[in-house]
């Protein structure tokens, strides 16, 4: 299939000696700040059926979830479409998106310490009319759906709040979405940590949900893995050991688990390769960062050639002809020498023979042409070949930092909050746009 991709270049001019930079191609102007925070996944998908696209959700300013979607054999965007509010005026709301096998697409929005909020597509590959007001659960936030082999679908997510004691959740629904169980606990650190997911990813092959994972409490961050079998309902252990319906932090930690951190904010991110879990395992306190995977008797670790990273994600495709994979990492880095501009530079750094060496990371998008920095990486799922579709938004202000604080949220009405725009950046490392020009269809 022959992706017709558009590349765009930056003009950039002087003024007063100061470089003047064109605003690089977007394809949304509408987001909110903060809408493609990692913890919030997945917000790009792709999906081939009658039609070959990539679909994105995002928060817009008025709190409202939208979709848009990208056709790669038309090589444009489509008009976004808003499908509902996000229930209180909070980033925590935004929406989270899965697309099933028959081509419907489901929404989870509007879930910081509530129920989730879920809309399903009025029609398979359609984003024009939305099937709404159902909800799931109870006190959550932070959620990802997947289907499994048999059909059914699975929603994880943190049950209660930051601060005290809330585990990780789950709930069934045996019919594509009409009904959902009263759900379950599948993971409790106890006490008073709390869960925050990181990626949910599921393996057809093995029928496995794998789960990358935070432990918060008010001392430190931990970050774990742990495996879900759909068909039993148990946990498992990064070495196979299966800890029963519900594991606890001394299982994984007993059992090998991914684990890094303490006083500080330890960070992961995963990704599949023929049904081998991979990871980005940051140690925060030395602001390294390392490749690794489960060598069978421990969780291998070799250094990344980077630091003092933004937000990051791992991309796997396959490898060349002894089956190595190839394995991407695209982060936000600030890169020298300083300038003006908030946010940071868009990276992207490659391994030919397994995560074993890694290049010196070619620059993506340099904030110095395009004049403000870029946050919240966010990659498409399930994307086939050469993928994938990278999403980014344009960074705050710094002056929105130092602004007052209503009753203490970070997400009062500062106007450097709202507006900003969505990016893309496809497979050849090119822009992705949409047409904004008025009277234009796209």
């Amino acid at each position: 299939m022959k992706h017709r991709l558009a590349v765009f270049g930056v003009v950039v001019g002087v003024v007063g000696g100061v470089a003047a930079a064109q605003e690089m191609p977007f394809f949304a102007f509408d987001a909110l700040r903060g809408t493609l925070a990692r913890d919030h996944q997945p917000r790009a998908v792709y999906h081939a059926g009658e039609h070959s696209r990539t679909y994105v959700t995002y928060m817009d300013h008025n709190f409202d979830a939208r979709v848009i979607y990208y056709d790669h054999d038309a090589g444009r965007w489509s008009e976004p479409v808003r499908v509902d509010d996000c229930r209180t005026r909070d980033g925590h709301n935004a929406p989270a998106l899965l697309i099933t096998a028959d081509g419907f697409l489901h929404l989870f929005y509007g879930c910081h310490n509530h129920p989730v909020k879920y809309a399903r597509s009025a029609a398979p590959e359609s984003i024009s009319q939305w099937n709404l007001d159902m909800e799931i659960g109870s006190q959550a936030t932070y959620t990802y759906a997947v289907q499994v082999k048999d059909g059914d679908l699975l929603l994880f997510y943190r049950f209660g709040g930051s601060g005290r004691w809330s585990p990780l959740k789950m709930h069934r629904s045996a019919d594509l979405g009409e009904t959902w169980d009263e759900g379950r606990v599948v993971l409790d650190y106890g006490g008073e940590s709390w869960v925050k997911i990181r990626d949910v990813l599921y393996d057809p092959g093995r029928d496995r949900v794998h789960l990358a994972l935070w432990e918060g409490n008010h001392k430190y961050w931990n970050a774990y893995y742990a495996a879900f079998d759909p068909a039993t309902g148990h946990v498992f252990a990064i070495n196979g050991v299966d800890l029963g319906d519900v594991a606890t932090k001394e299982e994984l930690v007993a059992n090998h688990t991914a684990v890094v951190g303490n006083n500080a904010r330890a960070n992961i991110d995963m990704v599949l390769h023929q049904g081998v879990p991979y990871f980005i395992l940051q140690e925060p306190l030395k602001d390294r960062y390392y490749f690794a995977k489960w060598d069978g008797e421990k969780v291998a670790k070799t250094p990344l050639p980077v630091d003092k990273l933004g937000a990051f994600e791992l991309f796997a495709e396959a490898g060349d002809a002894r089956d190595k994979p190839r394995f991407k990492v695209y982060a936000l880095r600030a890169n020298d020498p300083p300038t003006g501009f908030s946010g940071r530079d868009l990276m992207v750094w490659t391994s030919e023979d397994a995560g074993q060496n890694w290049d010196s990371g070619k620059l993506l998008v340099d904030r110095r042409e395009l004049g403000h920095g870029l946050t919240g990486v966010n990659l498409t799922e399930n994307y086939p070949g050469h993928g994938p579709l990278v999403i980014a938004q344009e960074e705050w202000l710094e002056i929105s930092k130092n602004l007052p604080r209503h009753m203490g949220s970070i997400l009062d009405d500062a106007p450097f909050r709202f507006n900003k725009k969505l990016f893309a950046v496809d497979a050849h490392h090119a822009f992705v746009t949409r047409d904004l020009t008025p009277g234009t269809t796209p």
